[in-house]
C-alpha cells in the first residue's frame, strides 16, 4: 500500500497541524522565560532626488556624516547610487523612530549601518551608543524592510525586545 505524499486530515494537510503544534511549542518555551514584546515600529519614506543633489554637488559632506566607510563602497559599486544611498538613509531614520527617541539619545547616524546578509537581505548593524542602547533596552530582534524606486525609498524598521516575566 502506497501513502498519499500529504495525509489530509479534515481536508487540511498534516504539515498545516504540525506547523500550528511548533507555532504553539515555541510560543510556550518563550512565555516560560519571557515574552517578546514590540519595541517599536519606525518608518521613513525619502525622495531620492534630495540625495542626487548631494552627489550631483560633489559635496561628500553629507555622504561621509551619515554612511559607514562600508556603506559607501556598497552604494559606489551601484548603477543608482542615489537610491541606494536613500534606502539606507531611510533604514537609519525608520531605526531612530522606533526607538522612539529619535536623535535624542545621541546616537550618531553613522552608527546605524545596513548591511545585506548572505541571502542579500537588509539588516541592520551597530557600534558604540547604538549597541549599548539596543542591550540595555533587552533588544533581541530587529526586522528591516527596504525599497525604492527611481524617485523614492522607504524604510520600515520593527524592533523587539524581551520582557521577562
Amino acid at each position: 500500500m502506497t501513502l498519499p505524499a500529504t495525509l489530509n486530515i479534515k481536508n487540511k494537510p498534516l504539515h498545516f497541524f504540525y506547523t500550528r503544534f511548533l507555532l504553539k511549542l515555541s510560543s510556550l518555551q518563550v512565555s516560560l522565560r519571557g515574552e517578546l514584546l514590540i519595541f517599536g515600529v519606525g518608518i521613513d519614506i525619502i525622495e531620492t532626488e534630495r540625495l542626487e543633489r548631494e552627489l550631483l554637488k560633489g559635496s561628500e559632506g553629507l555622504i561621509e556624516a551619515a554612511f559607514t566607510r562600508g556603506e559607501i563602497e556598497y552604494c559606489r559599486r551601484k548603477k543608482n547610487r542615489a537610491e541606494s544611498y536613500a534606502v539606507r538613509f531611510a533604514a537609519k531614520e525608520a531605526f531612530l523612530k522606533a526607538l522612539g527617541t529619535g536623535m535624542q539619545a545621541g546616537i550618531n547616524l553613522k552608527e546605524i549601518e545596513t548591511v545585506n546578509n548572505v541571502s542579500g537581505n537588509p539588516e541592520l548593524k551597530f557600534k558604540r551608543k547604538a549597541k549599548s542602547f539596543l542591550k540595555k533596552n533587552k533588544i533581541s530582534k530587529i526586522h528591516v524592510s527596504l525599497s525604492h524606486i527611481k524617485t523614492t525609498a522607504i524604510a520600515v524598521v520593527i524592533i523587539e525586545h524581551f520582557k521577562e516575566v
